[in-house]
Parts: structure tokens; C-alpha cells; sequence
């Protein structure tokens, strides 16, 4: 992550910080428009690392309107996840897709750009995972959880 956080510097992205393993970047830019910042980072890793990657590039204010929004209440934080998509989507196509592969103790909740996941056996015992909503929806996605996203919040200040 050391490396990374280097790379990005030499973009002009200021305070770098990485949290986790899962490529959480925070990072402060005078650039406003997200897709330059995107395509900028995601060129650098490219000549880097020679590997392509996906990124989703939220600001701190979205992720805390998110974070505020979230519809489970007084939900084991590890069990309660944030899928954000890079696009946005139609909420009801997308529910009456993913409900399929909804157990009956889980519960979704979609809006146009984000999905609010709550699984109480575990994300990974659950058959939504990234990879499916990618792939149902025909968008990149990132999921969180919450004790992932109040750190990122929180780095972000």
C-alpha cells in the first residue's frame, strides 16, 4: 500500500491514505471533476502495475449522505454493508433481479446508485455478493460494511 499511496502522490493527489487490504484510498485533490481523477489514477496503476482495475470514486460527502441513509437500524455493523455502483440504475429492475438470490433472513434496499445489504449469517454465506451484483446489474460495484465505511468517514476528516 506504501507504494500506492506514493504513486498517487505524484498525481497531485494530496493527504493519501489507504485503509485495509480491499484498496480503501482517501485522498484530497483540487481537481472537481471525478472522472479525470479516475481515469488519472486508474492510468498510473496501469503503468505502475501493469494491471487493469476498477475504481469508484465517491466524494466524503456522498459517503456520509450514504452512511446517513442507511435503513437498518440497530444492526450488527459487521453484518450491514454498503454496495455503491459506478452507475447509476433503475431501483425496481434492479430489486426484482437481486430478490432472487435473497435469503429469507436478509434484507436489500436499492436506490439509484447504491444498494443497503443487511445479512445476518455473514456476507459471506450470502449469495449477493459483488461479483453477482456486478454481473445482474451490468456495472462495477464496491461493497462495504459499515464498521468499514465509519473508518473511512473518519480518515476523511
Amino acid at each position: 500500500m506504501e507504494h500506492l499511496r506514493i504513486h498517487l502522490k505524484s498525481i497531485k493527489l494530496q493527504g493519501v491514505q489507504t485503509y485495509i487490504q480491499s484498496v480503501n484510498i482517501i485522498f484530497n485533490t483540487e481537481e472537481k471533476n471525478i472522472n479525470k481523477i479516475q481515469r488519472l489514477i486508474l492510468t498510473k496503476i496501469k503503468k505502475e502495475y501493469n494491471f487493469q482495475v476498477k475504481a469508484i470514486i465517491k466524494t466524503k460527502e456522498q459517503i456520509l449522505d450514504t452512511y446517513k441513509k442507511i435503513p437498518f437500524k440497530n444492526t450488527d455493523a459487521s453484518k450491514t454493508l454498503i454496495t455503491f455502483l459506478s452507475e447509476p440504475i433503475n431501483p425496481k429492475e434492479a430489486t426484482k433481479l437481486l430478490e432472487l438470490y435473497k435469503s429469507n433472513t436478509e434484507e436489500i434496499i436499492i436506490t439509484k446508485d447504491t444498494i443497503y445489504l443487511h445479512c445476518p449469517n455473514g456476507y459471506g454465506k450470502t449469495k449477493l455478493s459483488n461479483p453477482l451484483i456486478e454481473k445482474k446489474l451490468k456495472t462495477s460495484a464496491t461493497t462495504r460494511n459499515i464498521k468499514t465505511i465509519r473508518k473511512i468517514i473518519e480518515l476523511s476528516k
